[in-house]
């Protein structure tokens, strides 16, 4: 499974595009697009470009987002029980941290 942020944006069509060979043929076999749950705010970040968003799908995963508009990598925390974890986002990326209900 694959899952792809993209920026706020305002659209009515999306297009997927495959820009690399696989060597064989490729398929999708389900597409979802979700909206971020009224609960997404914007983080006041050391860095403008970083994003961070909150989503819940349909089956009760909740997703944490983090994304990287910047041009330089950038590092972020993430709180895990008695820990946190730093994680590197190279510009461009995003990072999708996942919550399954039990």
């Amino acid at each position: 499974m694959t899952r792809i942020l993209l920026p706020n944006t305002t659209a009515r069509y999306i297009r997927v595009v495959n820009k690399a060979s696989s060597g064989s043929w490729w398929s999708i076999h389900g597409l979802s697009v979700l909206a971020p749950d009224s609960k997404a705010t914007s983080s006041a970040s050391a860095s403008k470009d970083v994003q961070h968003k909150s989503a819940v799908l349909p089956d009760g995963t909740r997703l944490a987002v983090t994304y990287n508009s910047g041009s330089g990598t950038t590092v972020f925390d993430v709180p895990w029980g008695d820990t946190t974890h730093s994680y590197r986002l190279p510009p461009g990326a995003a990072a999708i941290l996942t919550t399954r209900p039990v």
